[in-house]
């Protein structure tokens, strides 16, 4: 039977900074808002914030929905509400945990993941709309996912769009939590909301920016130290512009500059793919190559002790059989690196938590020789003790 939504509530367009704070006072009052936003970094260094769409219900029930316009309003006031006790509502949020961040340099504090709580189901990372079609019977359209919303005005289907991306939120966050109440899963969502944001990765270190040229994985000694010093500068320079840091130099070009270590300006004639136009300072970069150049280099870091490749294959089967059968997402449950780690003797994040609740000791017990698996009569795996 097909579950009808809520009426729609009239979508406030805001582009005025009263219309804005008064709307995050008021949804401060709600126990909870949904919130999604749009956004572009294919020519920036950070996102581009384009769009915020809102939406949470009045006491008296009614419900208040807004497209906001971050290019006329201060989103800074959003810092107030995130630190509320107010629920955020969001759908796979950790792109808009980056956007909130430097935007507003804070996240929300108390949220529910409609993805993650799904994976407690036994849904595989799935998408708003195929998550609002399982579990209300409604389509979502997605024709305009990839418009370009800096424009303005924005267009009708556009607003639709957006607005399709919190609407639902609410209703569907219900019934995912139901269901997740009724098989006592609500507590590991709950902590794997958690992890979302301790795992979340920190900010590059400049320092570390190297490590992702391919091409110059290989050099040595002196050139290494000026790829380093290279790829640092290339960093910081992309972050001062706001602009993608291959846009302001490409990767073979740093990988090229290390290789022949200019000393002076015509050195870099010999440079491939290095056009030097009326306007090219090169001096940034001869001085990242004389820094590179005194550097001391240090060693790789050790190499980590590895686990047994046939226990961690034994182990991942079972992880995979178990996840099936208790209805839950794998990659939830155990990464493949989460395996190797635990067998390694490595922090691994299967021995706290839900996940050692669920894993116990069967791992180490396999891993050891202690116990077996079996092909039961339903195709799954059965656990069988061996004999030392």
């Amino acid at each position: 039977m097909k579950v009808m939504p809520h009426p729609s509530p009239a979508v406030e367009e805001i582009v005025s900074q009263e219309a804005f704070e008064s709307f995050v006072a008021a949804a401060s009052l709600a126990p909870r808002y949904a919130i999604d936003t749009e956004f572009h970094r294919e020519r920036t260094y950070y996102p581009d914030l384009a769009l915020i769409q809102m939406q949470f219900r009045l006491p008296s029930g009614a419900l208040r929905a807004a497209l906001i316009d971050p290019k006329s309003v201060d989103v800074s006031p959003l810092a107030g509400l995130f630190t509320s006790d107010s629920v955020a509502l969001l759908h796979a949020p950790l792109q808009d945990f980056d956007v909130f961040e430097h935007e507003i340099g804070c996240l929300p504090s108390r949220f529910f993941d409609t993805q993650v709580a799904a994976g407690f189901l036994g849904l595989s990372t799935p998408s708003l709309s195929s998550l609002v079609q399982q579990y209300l019977g409604i389509s979502l359209s997605k024709g305009d996912r990839l418009s370009d919303w800096t424009r303005r005005p924005l267009s009708s289907a556009q607003k639709r769009y957006a607005y399709a991306d919190v609407e639902h939120l609410e209703a569907l966050s219900d019934k995912l939590s139901a269901e997740l109440s009724s098989l006592g899963r609500l507590e590991w969502a709950q902590a794997a909301f958690s992890e979302l944001v301790s795992n979340r990765r920190p900010p590059l270190d400049p320092d570390d920016a190297w490590r992702s040229i391919t091409e110059g994985r290989s050099l040595q000694g002196e050139q290494r130290g000026a790829l380093i010093e290279l790829a640092a500068w290339r960093e910081r320079r992309a972050r001062e512009l706001d602009i993608p840091p291959r846009r302001v130099y490409g990767d073979i070009v740093l990988v090229c500059v290390a290789q022949r270590l200019p000393i002076k300006e015509s050195d870099f004639d010999e440079v491939r793919g290095f056009t030097r136009g009326r306007n090219t300072n090169v001096t940034p970069l001869l001085d990242a190559v004389a820094r590179g150049r005194s550097r001391t280099v240090p060693p790789p870091p050790p190499r980590l002790k590895s686990a047994d490749p046939r226990a961690v294959a034994l182990v991942s089967a079972y992880v995979g059989d178990l996840a099936q059968r208790s209805r839950l997402d794998k990659a939830l449950l155990a990464t493949r690196d989460d395996v190797e780690a635990l067998l390694a003797g490595h922090p691994s994040r299967l021995t706290s938590s839900w996940r050692a609740e669920i894993l116990a000791d069967v791992p180490a017990r396999l891993a050891s020789g202690s116990l077996g698996l079996a092909i039961d009569p339903t195709g799954g795996f059965r656990l069988v003790e061996l004999k030392g």
